[in-house]
């Protein structure tokens, strides 16, 4: 077990969004920062770092360098998170505690700890956020910045070899199935496209939305069981991210549910072309940021018995997009 603890401070100015735990809060300033300066998400992935003894932040993600500028924390979050798997570890548990006088965020807590347990890869119980105020003392009570800590514990990961599993062909994490040499790829995946029973799969329909492409973001999930009864509609806002990290995401939080509805089979459909042909092995993940939800992807995929991904048309994913859109609307 290793522990570590994160602390984080950023100044409030006019003109900037407020980001908390990935989540956008109505209020007539933000944090200034070269990132989106989410003070929350900095001190979660300080308290990550320090567990790992692997330095700060601002080592990592220097504010001198053009790439984070404006960048969402929850993306740098992400490979925060890489660095704790490459290290064979996982989470044990997250305590966050923001500190400011205003604004009052309780309303906002449960959806800033499912965006850090999505991105965390650990249960929602293991996350937990709270606030509280200086009682008008100091910067944070009158005002003039926030901040935020952190404490984490670290465990060592079960399944440690999955990193190098995931590197190799997506086949290769599906059991009873040999790794196929690189001329017989998309014979391999339309094999294990073939493997899923669909009379007795769960559908999963899935949409990903962005405003802005990036900007703010948010995903739909619809779940039916194999007789085609609604389980699950999820309609979640995922802070800033691009259209394809959406996508992705919403992929990654219908294999989640699949799993805690212990499905056996699922066939999963999508009106993004560029996901299902990069799940399917059809076009190369290229992007770092990808790679790392593609890899989440196949981890989850793993899990069950069968698993297939399949391209619709828009019209044909209506209610998902209308899920999408609405966390969208409303966020």
């Amino acid at each position: 077990m290793r522990v570590g603890h994160g602390f984080d401070v950023h100044r409030l100015t006019a003109g900037r969004k407020l980001i908390l735990g990935g989540v956008e809060i109505p209020f007539d300033r933000g944090l200034l920062g070269h990132s989106d300066a989410d003070v929350l998400t900095h001190a979660v992935m300080d308290a990550i770092l320090g567990a790992l003894g692997a330095d700060d932040i601002g080592t990592h993600f220097p504010d001198t360098d053009a790439e984070y500028k404006n960048i969402s924390s929850l993306v740098l979050l992400e490979r925060v998170v890489g660095m704790m798997h490459k290290a064979n570890y996982r989470i044990g548990n997250i305590d966050a505690l923001l500190h400011a006088d205003k604004p009052k965020v309780k309303e906002y807590i449960p959806a800033m700890r499912e965006n850090l347990a999505r991105v965390l890869e650990c249960d929602e119980r293991n996350v937990n956020v709270k606030a509280t105020t200086w009682e008008g003392l100091g910067f944070a009570g009158t005002g003039e910045g926030m901040a935020a800590s952190a404490v984490c514990i670290l465990y060592p990961d079960p399944v440690a070899g999955f990193k190098k599993t995931a590197k190799r062909d997506v086949a290769s994490l599906f059991p009873d199935e040999p790794s196929p040499d690189p001329k017989a790829k998309q014979a391999q995946r339309t094999k294990l496209s073939k493997r899923v029973r669909k009379k007795e799969a769960f559908e999963a329909y899935i949409d990903g939305a962005s405003r802005g492409n990036p900007g703010p973001s948010a995903i739909g999930v619809i779940v039916r069981d194999p007789e085609g009864i609604i389980l699950a509609e999820i309609s979640e806002a995922i802070g800033e991210a691009t259209n394809n990290v959406a996508e992705y995401q919403a992929l990654i939080r219908a294999l989640e549910e699949c799993r805690l509805l212990k499905a056996q089979q699922v066939i999963v459909y999508t009106d993004s072309e560029l996901l299902e042909r990069q799940i399917n092995g059809k076009y190369k993940v290229k992007t770092p940021h990808l790679m790392g939800l593609f890899e989440k992807v196949m981890k989850l995929a793993s899990c069950f018995e069968a698993f297939a991904i399949e391209h619709v048309l828009r019209d044909k994913n209506k209610g998902a997009d209308m899920l999408a859109n609405s966390a969208l609307k409303s966020g």
